[in-house]
């Protein structure tokens, strides 16, 4: 898949990511569209989405939260392996990350977080301190 914009191209790749299938530092943007849920690991995705991610890269997407909406849908649809995240978890997660401006927004009436973040430029902001980057979470 090719991404045009005037007379630049750029290559994309549209792949499902497995564990340390890739090398690291290699991606300028991730999307996660609300799939984070289904892979009851999603801490495990957050962390190797940082791990290729190229420093001043960006995540972003949106998934749903741990509602009873979103719960209900789920066990009535006979989905049983998946694990929704709280924004308390997302928060936590993201804080251990070597991730900066992080900003969780909730929306669809609570129901979803929408996320968005940078892959860390320095070491220094890879610190697990999570007060030298920051979480913003925007409820």
């Amino acid at each position: 898949m090719t991404v045009s914009r005037a007379s630049e191209a750029v290559p994309s790749s549209a792949k499902p990511m497995r564990p340390r299938s890739r090398e690291p530092e290699i991606f300028d943007t991730m999307v996660s569209f609300i799939m984070l849920h289904h892979t009851v690991a999603w801490e495990a995705v957050l962390a190797e989405s940082a791990r290729v991610l190229r420093p001043g890269g960006r995540l972003v997407g949106y998934d749903l939260l741990s509602t009873v909406p979103a719960r209900l849908l789920h066990r009535l649809e006979g989905q049983p392996y998946l694990r929704i995240v709280t924004m308390n978890e997302f928060r936590r997660t993201m804080s251990v990350l070597p991730f900066e401006h992080v900003v969780l927004r909730k929306c669809l009436a609570g129901l979803a977080v929408q996320f968005s973040a940078r892959r860390a430029l320095r070491a220094a902001d890879e610190s697990r301190d999570p007060s030298v980057r920051g979480v913003d979470a925007v409820t």
